[in-house]
C-alpha cells in the first residue's frame, strides 16, 4: 500500500500518520499549467504529493450553442461552460410534480458515467485514495428545476413535489454510488451546498424532513458497500451540524472561513469525523501574500492538526484566481512542517 493510502487509513482508524494529509475536490487547469504546464488534475495531485484524487461522474452531452459554451446533458439540464471546473447551470426539466411523473429518469448504471473514475482507478488506485464525487439531495434536485429561487419557494408552496423530486434523485444515486464503489472508488463525495456564510438556505426543520435521510440511507448504503462518505458543503452549517454528523459521514469539508470556527468545529466532531479545511481560498490563497499563506498554514497544524483526525486542504477550490505562489506555498509547508509527531513552527 502506497503512503497515501497508508496515511489517510490511519486517521480513518483514529491513528497518526507520518504527516497530514492534504487534498483538493478541483484545481483549475489555468493555476495547474502556471505550476506544472501540461499535467492534468490527477497527475498534478500526483506530482505535489496530495493524498486524494477526485472523480466526477461523466455526463452526456449535446452541445447547444458551442460557441456560447451551451449544452445539454441526459437529464435536460442545461449548462454553460465557464472559466471554473465547475460550469454555471441555466435551466432545468422539471418545473413540477406533472413534469416529474412524465420524467424519463437516465440510467444510473450506464458504463459512461464513470469513464474517468475507471481511468482514476486504473492509473492511481494503488497509491491514492479515489473519490466518486456524486450528490444527496439539493444541488441536484434545484439543477432539475433550473432556478434555485423558484426551488427554494417549492418547500413551502409545493412539497409534496419537493419530496417526490428528492425521492427520485436519492433512488437514482444510491445505484450511481453502489456502482462507484464496485468500479473501484473508496470514497463516495455528497458535494452539496445547503447554506449562505450567514444561514442554512432552508430551516432545521425542513432540512430534517427533506434533505436528512437521505444522506442517512446514502451513508448506510455507502458504507454497507465498503465505501467511506465525503461530505461537502459551503456556508454556516452549525444549525445542523449535529444532524449531519449523526448521519454517519466520514468526512467534512471544508468549515468556510468566517462562516464556521474551525476549532470549534473540530472539537465537536473529530471524535466521529475527520475534519478537512480551510486555508482561505477567497482571501488568503487569490489575494494574500506567501506570509498570509504561512500563518494560516502554521495556524491549522499547531491548532488543529496536532491530536490527528484532520485533513489540510483549501476552503473550497483551488479556482482560477487563486495565486500560484500561494497554492504552492501551502504544499510546500505542508510537506516542511506537518510530519508527525508536529512541532512548533516558530
Amino acid at each position: 500500500m502506497s503512503t497515501s493510502r497508508k496515511r489517510v487509513f490511519k486517521i480513518l482508524k483514529n491513528e497518526i500518520p507520518d504527516r497530514v494529509p492534504c487534498l483538493e475536490l478541483l484545481i483549475s487547469k489555468n493555476v495547474i499549467d502556471k505550476i506544472h504546464p501540461g499535467l492534468d488534475y490527477n497527475q498534478f495531485c500526483v506530482t505535489e504529493g496530495l493524498d486524494f484524487i477526485f472523480a466526477k461522474r461523466d455526463f452526456n452531452i449535446v452541445w447547444l450553442d458551442r460557441e456560447k459554451g451551451i449544452y445539454k446533458n441526459e437529464w435536460g439540464i442545461i449548462r454553460k461552460k465557464g472559466p471554473e471546473e465547475t460550469d454555471d447551470y441555466i435551466d432545468g426539466p422539471i418545473k413540477n410534480l406533472a413534469d416529474l411523473k412524465s420524467f424519463k429518469v437516465p440510467d444510473p448504471c450506464d458504463n459512461r458515467n464513470f469513464n474517468t473514475l475507471r481511468e482514476a482507478v486504473k492509473k492511481y488506485k494503488h497509491e491514492k485514495i479515489i473519490v466518486f464525487m456524486s450528490k444527496a439531495t439539493f444541488n441536484f434536485p434545484w439543477a432539475l428545476v433550473g432556478n434555485f429561487q423558484q426551488y427554494l419557494m417549492e418547500f413551502y408552496l409545493n412539497p409534496q413535489f419537493i419530496r417526490s423530486l428528492h425521492e427520485m434523485v436519492e433512488e437514482n444515486h444510491h445505484e450511481l454510488n453502489k456502482k462507484a464503489i464496485e468500479t473501484g472508488a473508496d470514497v463516495v463525495a455528497l458535494v452539496d451546498d445547503y447554506a449562505y456564510r450567514d444561514q442554512m438556505f432552508i430551516s432545521r426543520e425542513k432540512f430534517t424532513n427533506f434533505c436528512l435521510p437521505a444522506i442517512k440511507r446514502t451513508c448506510e448504503n455507502v458504507h454497507k458497500n465498503n465505501g467511506y462518505i465525503f461530505f461537502h458543503s459551503d456556508g454556516n452549517l452549525n444549525e445542523v451540524l449535529d444532524l449531519i454528523i449523526d448521519a454517519g459521514i466520514d468526512f467534512l469539508h471544508p468549515i468556510e472561513p468566517g462562516a464556521m470556527d474551525m476549532k470549534q468545529t473540530y472539537e465537536k466532531c473529530r471524535d466521529s469525523t475527520i475534519i478537512c479545511g480551510n486555508i482561505d481560498c477567497a482571501d488568503t490563497l487569490t489575494f494574500g501574500t506567501t506570509d498570509d499563506v504561512k500563518r494560516e498554514v502554521f495556524w491549522l497544524l499547531e491548532n488543529i492538526a496536532t491530536r490527528g483526525r484532520y485533513v489540510m486542504s483549501s476552503s473550497n477550490t483551488i479556482h482560477s484566481k487563486v495565486k500560484p505562489e500561494n497554492f504552492m506555498a501551502y504544499l510546500d509547508l505542508l510537506k516542511k512542517f506537518g510530519k508527525y509527531p508536529l512541532i512548533k513552527s516558530t
